[in-house]
C-alpha cells in the first residue's frame, strides 16, 4: 500500500505457474471484507503522518459486492 502523497506503481512477480500450484483452486487474493481491521487502522495511521486521509469509500470494508462507481477511482 502507499501511504505517499504522490502515486506509485507496484510491480509483482511470481514464479513459473508450475511452481505456485495455480490449478488447486487457492486465491492469493483477498477482499476488503476478509482484511483484519488493524491492516486498515495501520494504513490510515501512516496517511495521518503524511497529512493524507483515505479515500476509500467506507462500503469497500463492509459490503462483498460492494463496486467502484463513478468518480471513486
Amino acid at each position: 500500500m502507499n501511504s505517499g502523497s504522490v502515486e506509485n506503481r507496484r510491480l509483482r512477480v511470481f514464479p513459473p505457474r508450475a511452481l505456485m500450484n495455480y490449478d488447486d483452486g487457492m486465491s492469493l487474493d483477498m477482499s476488503f471484507t476478509d482484511e483484519n481491521p488493524w491492516i486498515r487502522l495501520q494504513f490510515e495511521e501512516a496517511l495521518a503522518k503524511n497529512g493524507l486521509t483515505s479515500m476509500m469509500p467506507e462500503q469497500i470494508y463492509t459490503h462483498l459486492d460492494f463496486e467502484w462507481g463513478e468518480g471513486l477511482g
